[in-house]
């Protein structure tokens, strides 16, 4: 698909919500489930464990990578399946620049997220929370929205959709971006 049709697909998706990140801050509620400890193993966290604002530098760390790139998703959102399916068959390329990934749905419930990852095919490999906090905290307004930590905690980078000009793939501005971090440029 080229960029401009996946632009414009990504653009009706936006226009009829799907994409779109909450706004309004979290509310207070009781967890559907209980938050996995933040040093759990990626591939042993289910999809939808609730992601602390406070573990989240830990989780970076835990992942034992120099980068990890964090996907931020919407349960609806076209754009953000799409993206994850990509993002898994990456894998082996993201290791090789010694990058992980995990995915932060902003959904409110970890339903929603866990319902994410039966809507991509049950294909993603990579751990999946529900963090609905990162939105807010980011100011995220559309999502997919893609960033590039340190294992420390500093951000690196953003990509937001909206950045896009329609040609470019941001997979592969990624890509180029986790290449000259690795060199040190």
């Amino acid at each position: 698909m080229n960029g401009k049709i996946r632009m414009t697909l990504f653009a009706l998706a936006l226009l009829a919500g799907c994409g779109a990140a909450p706004d309004r801050a979290p509310q207070a509620s009781t967890p559907e489930k209980p938050a996995a400890p933040p040093a759990a193993a990626p591939d042993a966290v289910e999809p939808g464990t609730e992601l602390a604002e406070a573990d989240f530098e830990k989780t970076l760390k835990a992942s034992g990578a120099r980068f990890v790139l964090v996907q931020v998703f919407a349960e609806k959102c076209g754009p953000c399946m799409e993206e994850a399916r990509k993002l898994t068959a990456m894998q082996p390329k993201l290791k090789s620049l010694d990058a992980v990934v995990i995915g932060v749905g902003v959904d409110e419930k970890p339903k929603n997220v866990k319902q994410f990852y039966e809507d991509t095919g049950r294909v993603v490999t990579y751990p999946l929370y529900c963090a609905p906090w990162f939105a807010p905290k980011h100011e995220i307004e559309y999502t997919p929205t893609l960033f590039i930590y340190g294992a420390d905690g500093k951000r690196l980078f953003r990509l937001d959709p909206d950045a896009l000009d329609g040609e470019q793939d941001p997979l592969e501005i990624v890509l180029e971006k986790l290449e000259e971090l690795r060199k040190g440029a």
